[in-house]
């Protein structure tokens, strides 16, 4: 007969796992920046001219058609992914990306 685990040992494996530097539950002091490879908009939003948003966080971006927001998007998002090894989740509510030539251009960038 196999033995069974007790619940609270498995609970506190899977903590162990998911609190590693870059996921945290709860609480947290995350200290991960991504730079916008623009010297002004970084100053502006963190007051350093080499990183401007802050892991962890969540950002809506929004603007006129056509004023650069996807690419400017998916300029951080390379950025997150090359300095820190990020996975990026793109959300876009406007779909622009949905068809064809919209895919197509967010695989390249």
């Amino acid at each position: 007969m196999a033995k069974k685990a007790k619940f609270g040992s498995r609970i506190g494996k899977v903590m162990d796992t998911i609190n590693t530097p870059t996921f945290n539950t709860g609480f947290s002091n995350v200290n991960l920046w991504v730079g916008t490879d623009n010297y002004a908009m970084n100053r502006l939003w963190s007051g350093s001219f080499d990183k401007a948003l802050l892991f962890g966080r969540q950002y809506v971006f929004y603007g006129e058609s056509g004023s650069g927001k996807s690419l400017w998007c998916a300029i951080v998002a390379a950025n997150a992914q090359k300095e820190h090894d990020a996975y990026v989740v793109w959300i876009d509510v406007e779909h622009a990306n949905d068809d064809d030539a919209g895919k197509k251009w967010l695989h390249r960038a």
